[in-house]
């Protein structure tokens, strides 16, 4: 998953799965101070990947078909790596995948479900206020005479794909749905990383986080010093400040 994470499905081939066996010593894993060791299998060996331990959540239940092809509750683990060598997993067409932009289109309304997120193809769950923030700020982008479009970007066994890439201006955007600190905070993180492996690829890339609204003096200071451009939404437009100067 583009968080580093990986999804495993649970134990039981036929009928709803369980939380018995190794499904209940997954799901227990953590509270006894168990390690996991996971292990890629090949036609005559197997290789060992390193520890991994369950997320946050450690599991959800989806609706997937048994080897019957019958739909059945399925048990989905969720696994970070502790010590381990997430290269080992990744699947051919990732190790192939090459860095590609695309042309930015503003999405429908229709493309998010009424629940308020949807789960794209990359594994990412977005929520309304995120969906029409990008839409709006690439509307407003796209007014101003920007280029705006999207990457896709390999790396470490999987694929990430930033919310916008404006490559008029190098800015490698990372959108938010709130102001708050623990918002602001992932998303330093994300756009720094973002524009890193941008820029291993070849393009010239600036991390920019969108908000839709000022965050606090503290949380600004903070974005910026980091050499993160930001911006805000302000009314039908944006605003936008650049680690030194603010935009014209």
């Amino acid at each position: 998953m583009p968080d580093g994470s990986y999804t495993y499905t649970g134990a039981g081939q036929e009928g709803d799965q369980a939380f018995l066996r190794g499904n209940k010593a997954l799901l227990e894993s953590a509270q006894r101070g168990q390690k996991i060791r996971l292990f890629r299998q090949e036609p005559r060996y197997v290789t060992y990947v390193g520890e991994f331990a369950t997320g946050t959540p450690a599991y959800e239940l989806r609706q997937i078909p048994d080897r019957n092809g019958n739909m059945r509750t399925g048990i989905i683990f969720k696994l970070i790596p502790v010590s381990a060598d997430p290269t080992l997993l990744a699947t051919a067409d990732v190790s192939s995948a090459v860095a590609t932009e695309s042309a930015w289109t503003a999405p429908s309304s229709t493309d998010v479900v009424a629940t308020g997120a949807r789960e794209l193809a990359a594994g990412r769950r977005i929520s309304r206020r995120e969906f029409e923030l990008q839409r709006s700020f690439g509307e407003w982008l796209t007014r101003q005479g920007e280029r705006v479009s999207v990457l896709s970007l390999p790396v470490d066994g999987t694929i990430i794909t930033p919310d916008l890439y404006v490559s008029s201006r190098s800015w490698i955007v990372e959108a938010k749905r709130s102001v708050a600190r623990e918002h602001v905070r992932t998303a330093i993180g994300q756009s720094l990383d973002y524009a890193h492996v941008a820029r291993m690829h070849g393009y010239k890339a600036k991390p920019m986080i969108l908000l839709p609204g000022a965050p606090t003096g503290s949380l600004t200071d903070l974005v910026r010093t980091n050499g993160i451009a930001l911006a805000m939404q302000a009314g039908a437009g944006f605003s936008v400040l650049t680690p030194d100067a603010p935009l014209a």
